[in-house]
């Protein structure tokens, strides 16, 4: 899930609990931590479809919602196409996320392999080395721009980026991506 930077903030506060999403189908399930940050994980314990007026005062303060009237005045920023809802509320536990020791040379290795292996499936040949140099010289920098460095289209980038990600070697943020320290140890032995 995606937060703003104030909304992080909050969270780390423990000021939300919850958010509240305009998807069509639900993007996360209860049971499971998704990462926030390097650092934690939020822990979802419930995913609850709503219609807006069934929303609780308690679901908009968790939400971060001083009133009503916040939520409404915010619904253009992220249900503008569905302004009346159904909303998904998604309540959450902020939890310390385990840290890994730096990976060991044989795990640098079968990632290495599994990149080539990747590089030769590929429409665009070998991408995997040049996906990670530029968005580890260019941290937070928007896809747009990252794809446009490397002659590509945006959502092809966008696409092996996420397996990058997949593999632990990246990190999304609100605006671009940056590299793990898994994916600098990769990287570094890809040669750069």
């Amino acid at each position: 899930m995606l937060f703003t930077n104030d909304q992080r903030r909050r969270i780390l506060a423990g000021e939300m609990t919850a958010t509240i999403r305009a998807w069509q189908a639900p993007q996360v399930k209860a049971g499971k931590g998704y990462r926030f940050g390097d650092q934690h994980e939020l822990a979802v314990t419930s995913v609850d479809l709503t219609e807006s007026s069934a929303l609780t005062p308690d679901d908009l303060v968790a939400a971060g919602f001083a009133s009503r009237a916040a939520f409404e005045a915010a619904l253009p920023r992220f249900a503008n196409d569905r302004p009346q809802g159904p909303f998904y509320v998604v309540r959450f536990r902020l939890e310390p996320r385990e840290l890994q020791p730096p990976a060991a040379p044989a795990d640098i290795e079968r990632l290495v392999a599994r990149l080539r292996k990747l590089d030769g499936l590929g429409d665009n040949g070998p991408w995997a080395r040049d996906a990670l140099s530029v968005i580890a010289a260019n941290p937070r920098v928007v896809s747009t721009e990252l794809a446009r460095q490397l002659g590509r289209e945006r959502f092809s980038f966008k696409a092996d980026v996420r397996k990058l990600k997949r593999l632990g070697l990246t990190r999304s943020h609100d605006v671009g991506y940056e590299v793990t320290e898994l994916g600098r140890q990769v990287l570094t032995a890809l040669g750069e």
